[in-house]
């Protein structure tokens, strides 16, 4: 990627595209420093949650394998990176973005088979609970009939591996 300015009209056109190689290159530009910063004018909390979510969901479920797009753990592990950068930040946008992403995660464990379910057990909520003040953020998993299992084994994992 190149260093110059991009205009933020583009990046938001760039978001609605259907092709994941494309999403993976917008996700590298809009997450990681200092590619973010040459958006211009800056994006706002809401538009990154809308392209995130569907992301994320995206690499989750279809497990791509490019050169931009994120393999399913790839995206699992960037999940847990959002959770530990984002915990940091207590703007209500970031604290929204974590509510969502922790609701991506049940939502695509519930609805999957035990490769998706396992890859985001191991991949994501292993490294998210390693952090004890993310424990108190997924106690409700451990009182979901179908959660328990996924929250317990990466309760194990992130006790033996604490921060």
């Amino acid at each position: 990627m190149t260093q110059g300015k991009v205009s933020k009209d583009a990046v938001l056109q760039w978001m609605r595209h259907s092709s994941l190689e494309v999403l993976g290159a917008v996700h590298e530009l809009v997450t990681y420093s200092p590619h973010w910063e040459r958006v211009d004018p800056p994006l706002e909390e809401a538009d990154l949650l809308a392209f995130l979510i569907p992301f994320y969901r995206r690499c989750l479920l279809e497990d791509p394998k490019g050169e931009w797009a994120l393999s399913r753990y790839e995206a699992a592990a960037a999940i847990a990176s959002r959770f530990r950068a984002l915990a940091r930040d207590e703007e209500p946008g970031q604290q929204v973005l974590l509510v969502e992403l922790k609701n991506l995660l049940a939502q695509v464990y519930l609805g999957n088979d035990s490769e998706v379910q396992t890859a985001i057990v191991t991949g994501a909520l292993e490294h998210v609970l390693e952090e004890p003040r993310f424990r108190s953020f997924f106690a409700d998993w451990s009182k979901h009939e179908s959660l328990k299992q996924a929250y317990d084994l990466a309760m194990e994992w992130a006790i033996c591996h604490e921060r």
